[in-house]
């Protein structure tokens, strides 16, 4: 059983009158038909966004095999109408009765969306899930209607618990110190106490930053700390644990925590891993954030009671949405924004944040070292490795590989690297539709389509690297050239509605900017349709012009008009007046703009005057300009 869901048909399509919805909705629902229609498969609409398939095995394999093309075909649909509509799909195969087959397949979509949409996963019995699409970024379709109900539910359980632990993902980053700390004064705005797990030895440089200004500065907030070990010992069965900015056991600080306690609340904006923490009391996972800072601030802004954020603490927060976005170019929506002014009120200062982000000189001329070695693989990726000699920490290799992506015409990007518990962390960066998050998904790790990372554990730097690029050129043969359509005429390269093949990363620049789109059958299509309608368009110009012609030069005219005792005309005689006069005595239409005077006419007298009615056709007037009496 297969259950399908178009993801965020209802927000795209809501501004839409009744007739272009539905001719919209039959068009995806059309594609749908065809595509189970090629597979033998039995389809059942149940409503606009949800539809039901039921199918064999062996039309399964068929699937499996055909790669659920599907998702590019319902993608393209949405790019022609201009909509950000998707397909995801959940899929179980398992030898259970019907009931329990559906659940699976309940449970399977949920994840495809969970992951940010645009995909299927595949379940079936005894074997590893199988994920398939994924291309596109995922659109924001949270509400705060979902961060209403979030915080009044962690509102209640805080209100059940007196022994709280807050434990963020190991080798701490500041995306997640902000957000622990943002839950953490949520606690405390009930009266009650909580502890943040944190590993001091095991955090990146930015949270080492603004762990030795806490010592300097805000040495109170320093008591809220508390070390994985001491942790594990304190933690019971009656102990609430906030699992944030992860949501994977593979990834916390303290696994053994979640072992103690099934009062677990997870916080996290990443897409969804198959190896999720199951039995939750609640699972608040929002791909579309840009960061967990960024679901604390809204839930802070909800809370029902006044959550005291100091200017510090906002800072940090602020800090962490800063370095999840670069500095707000990537995964962006309203909600995003919203939050960071949300931080400003309470305090959060832009330049200290800034200052916490900053690189050392030391670092800048390792990240330049780094990419003046950079290996670029089919013009396309470009790996950097650290040496197994020397330690680097995550936001490094992070900054790292946002600077390869700067590199003309590479899609993807990947910086590998020791980091201090002895992991090799791997950070991932991508343009347009390349989804390096499946590929950090195969070390154990994710993210989002553009941005992911993983840390691989008994794995040294090169062994890694080595799987990265066995896998790029196994999995993504991508020509270093592609076609696209022109919408706009391109200086150097063409005009619109023309088919060119360029240098994929040029082209994914034409795609982006929206100079372009891609050459598919079904966009190639469209244009040739639209090439079609044109050329209908120009014939029958032609002829209503060839008519208009005939009819012109059948019919002369007569312009009378006053003259002076020297036999000048009173004025002159202009191209409005003759299109005037056609008017009034033959009911002929004619654009005074087409007619060709080179100047005004100032005396009496016969004169033949064109008339450009077409590129291809011109009519003569017969004109005389005569004395009125």
């Amino acid at each position: 059983i297969g259950v399908l869901s178009f993801d965020n048909f209802t927000e795209a399509t809501q501004n839409l009158d009744f007739q272009d919805k539905s001719s919209l909705q039959g068009k995806f629902l059309g594609a749908l038909d065809s595509w189970c229609s090629k597979y033998n498969i039995y389809f059942v609409n149940l409503r606009p966004e949800k539809s039901v398939i039921y199918l064999t095995r062996r039309q399964l394999n068929e699937l499996i095999d055909d790669e659920f093309t599907i998702l590019d075909t319902i993608g393209e649909i949405a790019n022609l109408n201009e909509i950000r509509v998707s397909l995801s799909m959940g899929i179980a195969c398992s030898d259970t009765h019907a009931e329990k087959l559906g659940e699976l397949a309940e449970e399977a979509l949920k994840i495809a969306l969970g992951r940010g949409g645009d995909q299927v996963i595949v379940n079936i019995e005894n074997q590893p899930m199988k994920i398939f699409g994924g291309k596109s970024n995922t659109v924001e379709k949270r509400n705060k209607i979902t961060a209403r109900i979030n915080s009044k539910a962690i509102y209640d359980f805080i209100a059940k618990f007196d022994n709280i632990m807050i434990m963020p993902h190991k080798s701490t980053d500041i995306d997640a110190l902000g957000a622990s700390i943002g839950v953490l004064e949520m606690v405390i705005a009930q009266g009650k106490k909580a502890k943040i797990v944190l590993d001091f030895d095991a955090i990146d440089q930015t949270c080492q930053k603004v762990i030795d200004m806490l010592n300097r500065e805000y040495v109170k907030l320093l008591e809220y700390f508390i070390d994985p070990d001491e942790a594990t010992n304190l933690t019971n069965a009656e102990t609430l644990l906030f699992v944030v900015d992860h949501h994977s056991p593979t990834q916390s600080i303290a696994p053994k925590l979640v072992e103690k306690t099934k009062n677990i609340v997870i916080i996290d904006h990443h897409r969804r891993l198959d190896n999720i923490l199951q039995d939750t009391i609640l699972t608040y996972l929002e791909p579309y954030a840009s960061s967990s800072s960024e679901l604390v601030v809204e839930m802070v802004e909800l809370y029902g009671i006044e959550v005291p954020i100091n200017q510090f603490e906002a800072t940090i927060m602020l800090a962490g949405m800063m370095i999840d976005t670069n500095n707000f170019t990537y995964r962006t929506g309203v909600r995003t924004f919203e939050a960071a002014a949300t931080l400003k009120r309470y305090g959060a200062d832009p330049f200290k944040a800034r200052l916490i982000l900053r690189e050392s000189l030391d670092d800048i001329k390792t990240k330049s070292n780094l990419i003046n070695q950079a290996k670029i693989i089919n013009n396309t990726f470009a790996l950097v490795l650290v040496p197994d000699s020397i330690r680097t920490d995550r936001v490094q290799l992070a900054r790292t590989a946002d600077e390869l992506l700067e590199i003309d015409n590479i899609i993807a990007a990947f910086a590998i690297g020791a980091i201090e518990n002895g992991q090799v962390a791997i950070s991932a960066r991508s343009v347009d539709k390349f989804n390096v998050s499946v590929i950090m998904e195969q070390f154990g790790g994710g993210g989002h389509l553009n941005n992911a990372a993983a840390q691989v554990d008994n794995e040294s730097v090169e062994a890694v690297a080595k799987k990265i690029e066995t896998y790029l050129e196994t999995s993504f043969k991508e020509a270093t050239t592609m076609k696209i359509i022109l919408t706009k005429d391109v200086r150097g390269k063409g005009k619109k509605g023309e088919v060119i093949e360029v240098a994929s990363g040029y082209g994914n620049y034409l795609l982006t900017s929206k100079q372009a789109i891609e050459a598919s059958v079904a966009n190639l299509k469209a244009i040739e349709e639209e090439r079609e309608n044109l050329n209908k368009q120009a014939l029958m110009e032609f002829e209503a012009a060839k008519k208009l012609k005939a009819d012109i030069e059948n019919q002369p005219i007569k312009l009378y008009v006053k003259i002076g005792e020297t036999g000048k005309l009173y004025g002159a005689v202009n191209t409005k007046q003759i299109a005037e006069e056609y008017k009034r005595v033959y009911n002929i239409d004619i654009d005074k703009r087409k007619i060709a005077l080179e100047d005004n006419i100032h005396s009496l007298g016969v004169f033949k005057v064109p008339v450009r009615l077409h590129k291809d056709v011109v009519a003569t007037i017969d004109l005389q300009v005569l004395e009125e009496e």
